[in-house]
């Protein structure tokens, strides 16, 4: 934790002075488990004038609601029938932004199961149709969103 605190002291300087110049700073903070040692990985990246919001006034909506996002993803969940069942159980969070024309964009992997579950999540997510964008203040904005695709095993429609 010390190492942490010192890391973050030191870099504050850099980190003031990205967030003067409208860069965006993403800080990803990792524990690996056979090791110690906490990996910082700092990833300054320019701004492109599209700001993403992770909450806003107005929520973006899946058309017909959150009942309805629920039913999507379980409908348009297949996995192949050569699966073990212990393979084919789990929740994928998969994360994207939904653009100011409520379009699915930029989808990415958030937390896995497996390449195959992972790859099937994304999919599902990808495919989604418009929803209704986020506002703040009145006007459209993009927002970031994440959703859990859970996968039940042999209660998950299969594929021959």
């Amino acid at each position: 934790m010390k190492n942490i605190i010192i890391v973050l002291l030191i870099l504050s300087p850099f980190l003031l002075h990205a967030q003067d110049k409208s860069k965006t700073l993403t800080l990803k903070v990792r524990k690996p488990i056979v090791e110690e040692d906490i990996i910082i990985e700092f990833d300054v990246q320019p701004s492109d004038d599209r700001p993403v919001f992770f909450v806003v006034e107005e929520m973006p909506k899946f058309p017909g609601g959150d009942e309805a996002l629920r039913k999507y993803i379980s409908d348009n969940i297949t996995v192949p029938s050569d699966i073990p069942e212990s393979e084919s159980m789990g929740t994928v969070y998969v994360q994207f932004i939904i653009s100011k024309s409520g379009k699915v964009e930029r989808v990415r992997l958030g937390r896995g199961v497996n390449n195959i579950l992972d790859k099937i999540a994304m999919d599902i997510v990808s495919n989604m149709p418009k929803w209704e964008p986020g506002r703040q203040r009145g006007k459209a904005v993009e927002v970031s969103y994440t959703v859990p695709v859970n996968f039940l095993g042999n209660q998950t429609k299969s594929t021959e």
